[in-house]
């Protein structure tokens, strides 16, 4: 709530105006002190009670003071570190959301950055797979070409053509279906 007052409040300094309220409530709970002091001289529930509320109220008082102490000694360090006299919070804040602003920015570029690499990396990768397969089907179809051709040369030889009664065709036929596979290999 304290942060949500300096907010709304920019022309104060926070870190008085916290100051300033826990003051206050270091008197309130004076006060309360004193009063449940007067209250137990009466033999009521209600001390008994309030004691127990004083207790957990000074413990909880003392974490704030403690833990505005801290604020405000860490607030100092900042100061010192970056060169800036101590001085309203807003101004350090300013600061403070300025570089986060840059930081933020610089992440988001590196993030593109990476994420243009990792496309770049997977297109190539999706080009040469293409470029594979486009190798392999030109592959099997001169394969499929060649083994036709050469079946239809050794079954055009087997079955003789007419005037010819010796194996010579035969071995011809395949020995050419040979050289056709040789060089249709060789160029792949």
């Amino acid at each position: 709530m304290l942060v949500l007052c300096c907010a709304l409040l920019p022309c104060f300094s926070p870190h008085r105006f916290i100051e300033s309220e826990i003051k206050q409530i270091s008197q309130s709970l004076s006060v309360f002190k004193v009063c449940v002091t007067e209250a137990s001289k009466t033999n009521r529930p209600y001390p008994d009670k309030a004691k127990d509320f004083v207790k957990y109220a000074e413990e909880r008082f003392n974490k704030i003071s403690e833990d505005q102490a801290t604020c405000h000694r860490e607030f100092s360090e900042a100061c010192q570190y970056f060169g800036e006299k101590e001085g309203a919070w807003e101004e350090f804040f300013e600061t403070w959301f300025e570089f986060l602003s840059e930081y933020q920015r610089a992440e988001i570029d590196v993030a593109r950055a990476i994420a243009n690499e990792r496309r770049m990396a997977r297109r190539a990768l999706e080009e040469k797979k293409r470029k594979e397969e486009k190798k392999q089907r030109r592959r099997r179809a001169s394969e499929a070409a060649i083994r036709k051709t050469s079946t239809r040369i050794a079954s055009s030889a087997r079955a003789g053509r007419p005037g010819s009664n010796s194996d010579a065709p035969a071995s011809a036929a395949s020995k050419l279906a040979s050289k056709l596979e040789l060089e249709a290999f060789g160029s792949l």
